[in-house]
């Protein structure tokens, strides 16, 4: 069991997992496509925030709070970069649109990670998955 699942347990972070993203077929990524949607609503302090997410084909079993939550901690890391230093951190162009929808959705997604978390945010992204 990782650091960060022994930190949502011990703090009681709980999650509803249902099979199926939200997110329009035709608004799916290739891999999205195929790969396995779920949508994840996570519990924390009276507080909750739903996300879509996937898992490769691979994969047999449902994403735990801790998957969740170490990709949207991953992906607030956007919030410390400027668009380009972005795109240069993960090998993006940067005059690409969908490139830059992605950099947005990760920018509104930290927030809202951190509105969830709030003063236990960093706590969180320290522990390792």
């Amino acid at each position: 069991m990782s650091q960060l699942q022994r930190l949502c347990e011990r703090l009681g972070v709980a999650i509803d997992v249902t099979p199926g993203a939200r997110l329009a077929w035709d608004k799916q990524s290739d891999w999205q496509q195929n790969g396995h949607g779920y949508t994840c609503v996570l519990r924390y302090k009276r507080k909750k925030m739903t996300v879509d997410f996937w898992m490769g084909r691979a994969t047999e079993r449902e994403p735990s709070e801790a998957d969740v939550i170490s990709c949207l901690l991953s992906d607030s890391s956007a919030r410390e970069l400027t668009f380009e230093e972005w795109c240069r951190e993960y090998g993006y162009s940067s005059d690409s649109i969908t490139v830059k929808r992605s950099y947005r959705l990760c920018v509104r997604q930290g927030k809202k990670v951190e509105r969830l978390l709030g003063e236990d945010y960093n706590l969180f992204k320290a522990a390792e998955h």
